[in-house]
């Protein structure tokens, strides 16, 4: 089973803390059970992949293999120049496993307003987005992933999954 499924902000993906955080589990019920591929944080919304095809944990978030998310940030302040170039050229995020220092990799970076930009990741450290705006000096107001590889969020409401099968399925299978 594979499926595409638009996380809403406030919801965990996996392993709530709290008794009052609610998980993909508690909120959306799928036909068969499925797991996650990757995480999305409590405050982002977007695009996960869903399925019981244990294969595709490795193959799809393995960060050797440079497989593409894409997403919509805005941010607190007015973006400048510099900020895209920092952005897109790599940053400074500080700890990352044993590591004092992580620069992150380059990324495209397409400024969408004054205060809002897309941008496209090979990697997905902890927090990676909202740690490498901080760097910069600027708050994350919204994190939407609405692509992973060729997988897009299609239309989906928050809460709401879709089947990948197909053409879709076939690409995705064949890439990973």
């Amino acid at each position: 089973a594979y499926y595409a499924y638009y996380k809403a902000r406030g919801i965990v993906t996996v392993n709530a803390q709290y008794k009052d955080e609610k998980e993909i589990k508690d909120v959306t019920k799928f036909p068969e059970r499925v797991y996650p591929l990757g995480r999305l944080d409590k405050e982002s919304e977007g695009l996960l992949i869903l399925t019981n095809d244990g294969r595709l944990t490795d193959a799809l978030l393995n960060p050797k293999r440079k497989h593409e998310k894409e997403y919509s940030v805005d941010v607190n302040e007015k973006l400048t120049n510099s900020h895209i170039q920092k952005l897109q050229h790599g940053v400074d995020i500080g700890h990352v496993g044993t590591n004092k220092k992580y620069i992150t990799k380059p990324a495209l970076v397409r400024r969408t307003g004054p205060k809002s930009f897309d941008i496209v990741l090979t990697e997905g450290k902890n927090r990676q987005i909202r740690r490498m705006c901080g760097s910069l000096g600027l708050g994350v107001e919204r994190l939407k992933r609405f692509r992973i590889l060729h997988i897009e969020l299609k239309g989906l409401k928050p809460g709401l999954f879709r089947n990948i099968e197909g053409k879709e399925l076939e690409k995705l299978l064949k890439v990973l």
